[in-house]
């Protein structure tokens, strides 16, 4: 090659498309007692029958309801081990709504760890903060139907992930939602 030309060269990038990364059939519990950073206070057994059980938070089922009526839905959520493994929890996280806008959460976080089992996250205090915010659903929202999703930056990737309520419409019942997605890449 001469001085007077020049070589261009192109490269390619292919974005890897975002997906829920959270399913029905993944490993899933109920914590209560629980802050952002902290160990879990309490697991299974803050909903009033198995049908609003933390799997109804992941089930793809607008139907359905998680009602954590443990703290009032403060301080409350779920740990669940996605059967995608070693995902990154790209940008969102995107809520549905509940029956009763006092029980819709409106603040959560989101966190991650590379811990695989549910034993091991019991007793595990190691968590990544990835999200601490809205979850999109307005304070006066009623209804089941998927709200604005939140975004964020995040390039980590995890085993499993850790969200807590963090606020309520103010329910002196609790926390309940019919969805929440965890959106990301594998």
């Amino acid at each position: 090659m001469t001085s007077t030309e020049s070589q261009t060269t192109e490269q390619t990038t292919t974005s890897r498309p975002l997906i829920p990364l959270n399913y029905a059939n993944d490993t899933i519990i109920s914590i209560y007692n629980t802050t952002a950073g902290k160990i879990i206070g309490g697991f299974n057994g803050t909903y009033n029958d198995l049908s609003n059980g933390p799997h109804s938070a992941i089930d793809n089922n607008l139907g359905t309801t998680y009602l954590n009526m443990a703290q009032r839905g403060v301080n409350t959520g779920f740990v669940v081990v996605p059967s995608i493994s070693n995902s990154t929890v790209a940008c969102r996280i995107q809520f549905a709504g509940a029956r009763y806008h006092q029980r819709n959460p409106l603040t959560v976080t989101l966190e991650g760890s590379n811990v695989a089992t549910i034993d091991a996250l019991i007793i595990h205090s190691n968590w990544t903060l990835l999200y601490n915010g809205s979850t999109g659903i307005p304070p006066n929202a009623t209804g089941f139907k998927f709200y604005d999703a939140q975004i964020f930056k995040n390039t980590k990737s995890f085993r499993s992930y850790r969200l807590l309520i963090t606020s309520t419409g103010g329910s002196s019942l609790g926390a309940e939602y019919s969805e929440a997605r965890i959106i990301g890449y594998i």
